[in-house]
């Protein structure tokens, strides 16, 4: 009949075993951790008063020298090789109780001052590397905050450069419309230049104050040097006689020669143009044209009855107003 190890509770199913003297229990030499070759080399009575962890733990403190789990000088030189530092409860890889550690034993762990000086110098490191990281991210934002500086200095560089380009763009159109407004006029393209109408008025009783000058007429030869010419002066609208003559500035006026029934002819359809809200009426190569408004096709007006037949007849109470172009 088998019987059971008292330490991993299996079967003994040979002779490697002890029994313990005291409890009568058995145990195999597993659980005791020793080998077959050290049981061999016990004496007969240190097998017949061995005693099991458990009773060795039991007995009352005190003369330990015939304790078989301690050393002690009662034990043989070969018997304390086989001391209680020996027994362990495990069979196998089945661990039943981990190895009793005085707490009277004053000489500390090797083991345990080594990780724990271990465990130390990682909390070390670990602040060390909470330093660095957080001297980083100092660093990044420091870099981040210059980055971003930058960005909005050359964002509002970008913003200047653009506003100096379209004041440059204005001004380049500018120039070009006054130089468009140039006209090279030459001896060889006038045919004649004379003043025309009746003497003004002066523009006080004073016998010393200006009289308005008196429209002067200039004849070229070429038609397309005369239309140069129109076409610049509608580009500058606001010439003045400043450094040309002495006194006041007056502005300067330019208007293609008219006859006499075509000046009232369009005197009177710029009045009736701004009766009927027409947006535009003007003079081309001797032509009146009017226009209703942008979008609509330009009417010519040769005679009064066009006249009345296109914008329409004259208002009754209309304010006849004198219109100098």
């Amino acid at each position: 009949m088998s019987s059971v190890c008292a330490g991993c509770k299996g079967p003994i199913l040979d002779a490697n075993f002890i029994k313990c003297s005291k409890c009568a229990k058995f145990y195999d030499f597993s659980c005791i951790n020793i080998s077959k070759e050290k049981f061999k080399g016990f004496s007969q009575s240190y097998k017949d008063q061995w005693l099991c962890p458990s009773c060795t733990c039991s007995r009352p403190k005190g003369d330990n020298t015939s304790t078989p789990i301690r050393a002690s000088t009662a034990v043989t030189a070969s018997d304390d090789t086989h001391s209680s530092e020996n027994i362990n409860t495990t069979r196998g890889s089945r661990q039943v109780s981990k190895t009793k550690i005085s707490r009277d034993d004053p000489t500390p762990n090797p083991g345990l001052v080594t990780l724990i000086a271990e465990l130390r110098q990682l909390r070390l490191e670990v602040t060390e590397v909470k330093q660095q990281n957080t001297e980083i991210k100092n660093q990044m934002s420091l870099i981040s905050e210059n980055l971003s500086q930058n960005f909005q200095e050359h964002t509002k560089k970008l913003q200047n450069a653009e506003e100096e380009i379209i004041i440059l763009k204005a001004t380049v159109g500018e120039l070009q419309l006054k130089l468009a407004a140039r006209v090279q006029l030459a001896e060889a393209d006038i045919e004649d230049v004379v003043r025309v109408g009746p003497k003004t008025r002066r523009q006080s009783k004073s016998p010393s104050s200006p009289r308005p000058p008196r429209p002067i007429v200039l004849k070229l030869l070429r038609r397309r040097k005369t239309e140069e010419l129109l076409k610049a002066a509608k580009a500058r609208r606001n010439l003045t006689t400043e450094k040309l003559v002495d006194g006041n500035p007056t502005p300067i006026f330019f208007n293609e020669r008219l006859t006499h029934y075509n000046r009232q002819l369009f005197r009177e359809a710029r009045k009736r143009s701004k009766e009927n809200q027409f947006q535009y009426c003007w003079i081309k190569n001797g032509g009146i044209y009017v226009r209703k408004s942008d979008g609509m096709a330009a009417m010519r007006i040769r005679t009064a009855a066009e006249l009345d037949e296109k914008v329409g007849p004259a208002s009754q109470h209309a304010d006849v107003e004198n219109i100098t172009l």
